[in-house]
């Protein structure tokens, strides 16, 4: 499986209001498949196709998972391609802890519905597993955007994300509050987190 990202990507981010997709989008999209499944991020050996410094592989163990990055500029110059590309790999699906076809986007009728959140953790704590974890609580759930993160000064920081939601069919306002709680409760149950008053 590959997946490939181009051109611009959510209006809504920490870093700016607009950008372009970068690396920890398609670093995002792998992590999402994994649920609440322990994993470690190697940035060595990267192939020839990606970019030395713009690589990660997600490994279990001894065994690759997936690799992600941009698209080494020497090689998109080659193919003339103008814009960065970023790029993730499974090698074998059937190796995700969690089938990555039962997370692709569905195909619908409905219009993407999004809820933001925003949690206080430890500033230790990995955002990656956030996301996840988040992305894990519904299977409707396919996206997960970071727009918000900063260092609260007493050991703890602020993750804020948007979540979207593809229904399968129109959503009542109490369906819609029930994904929100279990969202709310998996992040705080499984990342000792606590949702933050706005």
């Amino acid at each position: 499986m590959c997946i490939v990202r181009t051109g611009m990507t959510s209006q809504k981010h920490w870093m700016n209001r607009f950008r372009s997709v970068d690396v920890f989008d398609v670093k995002a999209d792998i992590i999402s498949m994994l649920g609440a499944q322990k994993f470690t991020i190697r940035t060595d050996n990267a192939p020839l196709w990606a970019h030395p410094y713009k690589y990660g592989a997600i490994v279990q163990g001894t065994k690759v998972l997936a690799e992600f990055g941009q698209l080494h500029p020497s090689v998109a110059k080659q193919m003339h391609i103008k814009t960065p590309v970023m790029i993730a790999i499974v090698e074998d699906i059937n190796n995700l802890p969690i089938n990555a076809k039962n997370k692709k986007i569905p195909v619908t009728d409905f219009m993407p519905i999004t809820r933001d959140f925003a949690f206080i953790v430890d500033n230790t704590f990995p955002a990656e597993k956030v996301i996840s974890t988040a992305v894990s609580s519904d299977k409707n759930i396919s996206e997960v955007t970071v727009f918000d993160s900063f260092d609260m000064g007493d050991g703890k920081k602020s993750i804020a994300f948007t979540i979207k939601i593809y229904p399968e069919k129109n959503m009542t306002d109490e369906q819609l509050l029930c994904i929100q709680n279990i969202v709310i409760n998996n992040v705080e149950k499984k990342c000792n987190a606590k949702i933050r008053d706005k």
